[in-house]
């Protein structure tokens, strides 16, 4: 759990901006993006565990519904009773606020979206 603490951090540092943002809300954004970083990175290893071990597929209804039960839990953990003011606090300075972790965090973003065109790409001919 505290990598994705370092990857929300990360992505919510670059959005925060010490305060002074306009017309945005940088916990949100930031949620959204980690979260569907997160669950597009965890339902296509599951979909390609499923599909080269089982040759089972699933339905889309159990898939979106799996999306927003992951949703829910990452909410809890990132957000719920203002739990991203004590993660911000308690990484910056930390040994987890490094370029190192940033350049990390934010290729984990880019390997979701890599993910998820390669699953469709191989799955879906």
């Amino acid at each position: 759990m505290k990598l994705i603490e370092v990857l929300f951090y990360h992505i919510y540092k670059s959005y925060y901006k010490g305060g002074k943002y306009r017309n945005d809300v940088p916990h949100l954004t930031a949620f959204g993006i980690v979260a569907c970083s997160i669950i597009i990175i965890f339902i296509t290893g599951f979909l390609t565990f499923l599909r080269l071990f089982t040759d089972r597929l699933f339905s889309y209804g159990l898939v979106i519904s799996l999306f927003v039960v992951l949703t829910v839990v990452l909410f809890y953990f990132l957000l719920y009773n203002s739990k991203y003011k004590r993660i911000y606090t308690e990484i910056k300075g930390s040994k987890w606020d490094t370029f190192f972790f940033k350049i990390l965090s934010w290729s984990v973003l880019a390997v979701a979206f890599v993910v998820a065109c390669l699953y469709a790409y191989i799955f879906n001919r």
